[in-house]
């Protein structure tokens, strides 16, 4: 029998947070082979999100749970694709969003449909003629036409890395 292993979440959003609070939700890595699997998520180490741990290997039929924080320093959006690699298995990825305010600024919310709608750009080659343009909110994304020709959560595509929203907010 193959390798069967997946994530408990496909996204974990931490919602709006206060500046320097901090607040957590759990990933499960789900092994439903009957060997024992090892992975790694690829985070870095200096970042708003923090794992209670990194590598580890999964008991055959168990599952492993991960702690995952955000601790924003700085009011903003945050959003990070975080990919679990699993030896023998293809590439499993969850993406990280959380927005931090204080008492003077409280950003628009980012959402997950807000980082697909981008991410399908990005991929369909429209990007150019989306970020010449000013944006007032993260709101504005969903006044974008699109179409969906391919699907967006699938992993094979190209990765795009946690920057390619840092016009937005900026």
């Amino acid at each position: 029998m193959g390798f069967n292993v997946e994530l408990s979440a496909k996204t974990l959003h931490f919602g709006e947070v206060q500046i320097e609070t901090e607040t957590n939700r759990i990933l499960n890595i789900v092994n439903n082979s009957d060997m024992p699997t090892q992975f790694q998520l690829n985070t870095d180490a200096n970042n708003m999100f923090s794992f209670s741990q990194n590598v580890g290997t999964v008991k055959p039929h168990s599952s492993t749970r991960i702690v995952v924080n955000f601790c924003p320093k700085r009011t903003g959006n945050y959003y990070e694709r975080v990919f679990c690699i699993v030896k023998n298995h293809k590439v499993l990825f969850v993406d990280l969003i959380g927005t931090c305010f204080d008492i003077l600024t409280k950003p628009v919310p980012l959402m997950q449909r807000h980082i697909d709608i981008f991410r399908h750009k990005v991929t369909m080659g429209a990007l150019n003629k989306f970020v010449g343009k000013k944006h007032d909110s993260v709101d504005s994304l969903n006044d974008m036409d699109y179409q969906y020709e391919i699907p967006i959560d699938d992993p094979s595509q190209e990765a795009l890395h946690k920057e390619m929203l840092m016009s937005f907010t900026s």
